[in-house]
């Protein structure tokens, strides 16, 4: 009798659904994707990423790397999917690209006491201007330095504290201008009060805002179906009002 009873109790017991496991990279974007005073990765494309691919029945196994590195990682098929970066002819050969995750304006950060302001970019060829080595800024900014429109530049390697590396010069007056996306830069700012409390932004863009994404990469199998769910998911988030505030 008691074995009949434990065979029921098993049958009826409710299946424990374990999600597989998916590799994700990401580099250190805030507020979009980063690692809080805890070691935490959050950030409002972090929140959603993870819950749809919640939703899809994976755990995002998500590393902070620097972007060259989780780049590489992901064009590999050393991680399924990459986020949070931009679009353009050449990644896209190694990605599938999910729907934007953000909307990013880039601008110019100065000391606030510089009265610096700017119609077109050669208004500001002669000041230091800072930026940092393999991130898009988006065809305005790219084009004026293949074209040399500056004569001084100031080129930071890429890694998980550029842009803090960018703004810290700029305090101490090694750069004039930093060239960073606002919400980025100012939670920098926010993070490292009072050291940065001398800085703030030209209130310009540097052409227009740009969309962001996540990449399934190509080297990934079905990577394809799962950027196609992905976005499916992701549209049912918007419609239900659960996508972060801080992406719009």
């Amino acid at each position: 009798m008691k074995i009949w009873v434990a065979i029921i109790a098993f049958l009826l017991a409710p299946l424990t659904v374990v999600a597989e496991k998916l590799p994700v990279v990401c580099h250190e974007f805030p507020p979009y994707n980063y690692l809080n005073d805890k070691g935490d990765i959050i950030g409002s494309s972090t929140e959603i990423v993870t819950k749809v691919l919640q939703i899809m029945g994976y755990e995002a196994n998500i590393r902070i790397l620097p972007w060259n590195r989780a780049y590489a990682e992901a064009a590999d098929g050393k991680a399924a999917l990459l986020f949070t970066f931009s679009k353009n002819a050449e990644r896209e050969k190694n990605f599938f690209f999910t729907d934007p995750l953000a909307s990013i304006e880039v601008v110019f950060f100065k000391r606030k006491t510089d009265n610096i302001t700017w119609d077109v970019l050669s208004d500001v060829k002669n000041y230091r201007i800072g930026y940092v080595h393999g991130y898009n800024y988006g065809r305005t900014f790219m084009d004026a330095i293949q074209e040399s429109v500056f004569n001084k530049t100031d080129l930071i390697a890429a890694s998980t504290t550029a842009d803090y590396q960018q703004l810290l010069k700029l305090a101490t007056h090694r750069i004039d201008l930093a060239v960073c996306p606002i919400k980025q830069c100012t939670h920098i700012i926010t993070m490292n009060l009072p050291k940065f409390s001398n800085l703030d932004y030209i209130d310009k863009s540097i052409g227009p805002a740009r969309d962001f994404y996540g990449g399934f990469s190509k080297q990934w199998p079905n990577a394809e179906a799962m950027r196609d769910q992905f976005n499916n998911e992701l549209k049912k988030l918007k419609i239900e009002g659960a996508y972060p505030q801080a992406t719009r």
